[in-house]
C-alpha cells in the first residue's frame, strides 16, 4: 500500500508505508536555480516511486540510482532536470548501477548543456552498468554532449533487457556524441523513437554499438520503427568492432526505420576493422523494409564482415558492401 505526501512546494513523491519524510528534508525546489542535487539524490535512494513536479532542476552532480525505483512526471515538456556540472563529479546525469534494476524513468526531460559547452564523450545523461529490466519511456533527451544514453558494465555484468521507446532524442546543434551508445548488452529493443540534429561530424552517430573490448557481448538487438532527421557522424545507425573486440555479433534487427542523414552520413553501417586471418560470421543480420534517404551513394556500408545470414531489403537509397 502507498500514499501521496506533499515534498517542498511543489514536488510529491508516493513512499512505502514503511518510511516517512521529515518536514525538514522537504528541500527540492525546482526553481531554476537552487542545486537540488542533495536534494533528489536523498529521494532516490530512500523511495520507490519519485513524482517530478513541472519546473527546472539543477543538478551539478551524477545522481546515482542503487535500488529499484520509478521516475517519472506528468508532463515532459514542462518538467526538466539540467545537467550543468562537468566531468569527473558530473559523468552522467542519473547513472544505474545493477541493483537499480526493475528501475524506470519516464514522462520527462533531461537536458544536458551542448549549446553553451563543447562536446565531451564521457559526460552522458543516463548511463547503465549491468542492469537488467530498465525501461526508459517518453523521455525527451536534450542537448547531452555526450551520450543521451550510455549501456556500459561493470565488473563485467552485462546489461540486459532494456526497453527504450517512445523517446525523443534532441542533439540540437549537432554538438554531441551519440544520441545512444551500446558497449555491452543483451536484450536490448530501440522502439518508436525519434532522433533529430544529434551527432558531431566526427563521432560514430545516432545509434552506436561498439564493444570496447573482448568481455563485451551485444546480442540480440532491435531497432525498429524509428524516425531519424538531420543525422550526422559516421552514420545514422553504426555497428563498429574494435581490435579488441572478440565476440561474434548475433540478431540484429533493423527494420521499419525512417532515415535522413545530412552530409557524408550513412544510413547504416557495419564496421569490423579486427582483420581476423578468418572472419567471424555475423548470425541473423536483417536489416529489410527501411526508408533510406542519403544525399551520397553509400547509404548501407558494410566492411570486413562474412556474412550468409543478411537479408536487405531496401525502398531507397543504394546498398555498397
Amino acid at each position: 500500500m502507498t500514499k501521496s505526501i506533499p515534498i517542498s512546494c511543489l514536488f510529491m513523491i508516493a513512499i512505502s508505508t514503511s518510511g516517512s519524510l521529515k518536514a525538514s528534508e522537504n528541500t527540492i525546489k525546482c526553481d531554476g536555480q537552487t542545486d537540488d542535487t542533495k536534494a533528489i539524490q536523498y529521494v532516490v535512494n530512500n523511495y520507490k516511486n519519485v513524482l517530478i513536479p513541472e519546473g527546472k532542476c539543477i543538478v551539478t552532480k551524477s545522481i546515482t540510482l542503487s535500488n529499484k525505483v520509478n521516475i517519472y512526471s506528468l508532463s515532459a515538456n514542462n518538467t526538466q532536470i539540467i545537467q550543468t556540472g562537468s566531468p569527473p563529479e558530473a559523468n552522467s546525469l542519473f547513472t544505474l548501477t545493477a541493483n537499480a534494476s526493475g528501475s524506470t524513468i519516464k514522462n520527462i526531460t533531461l537536458q544536458g548543456m551542448s549549446l553553451t559547452k563543447e562536446m565531451t564523450e564521457h559526460q552522458h545523461l543516463i548511463k547503465l552498468l549491468g542492469v537488467s529490466n530498465i525501461s526508459l519511456e517518453r523521455i525527451i533527451f536534450k542537448e547531452f554532449r555526450g551520450d543521451g544514453i550510455y549501456i556500459g558494465k561493470k565488473d563485467n555484468a552485462i546489461n540486459e533487457n532494456i526497453s527504450i521507446t517512445q523517446n525523443t532524442f534532441d542533439g540540437v546543434n549537432h554538438n554531441n556524441r551519440n544520441a545512444i551508445s551500446i558497449i555491452s548488452g543483451k536484450s536490448i529493443k530501440i522502439i518508436d523513437n525519434k532522433f533529430i540534429n544529434t551527432t558531431k561530424e566526427n563521432m560514430p552517430g545516432a545509434i552506436d554499438l561498439e564493444p570496447n573490448d573482448h568481455k563485451d557481448k551485444i546480442e540480440d538487438i532491435i531497432i525498429t520503427k524509428n524516425n531519424f532527421y538531420n543525422i550526422g557522424g559516421y552514420s545514422a545507425i553504426s555497428i563498429y568492432f574494435s581490435k579488441k573486440a572478440s565476440v561474434t555479433p548475433s540478431n540484429y534487427t533493423i527494420t521499419q526505420n525512417n532515415i535522413e542523414v545530412q552530409g557524408n552520413t550513412k544510413s547504416i553501417a557495419f564496421r569490423d576493422i579486427r582483420k581476423l586471418k578468418t572472419p567471424q560470421e555475423w548470425d541473423k543480420l536483417s536489416i529489410y523494409d527501411n526508408n533510406l534517404s542519403s544525399q551520397n551513394n553509400d547509404s548501407i556500408h558494410i566492411s570486413g564482415i562474412k556474412y550468409s545470414k543478411l537479408n536487405v531489403n531496401l525502398q531507397s537509397g543504394n546498398d555498397k558492401r
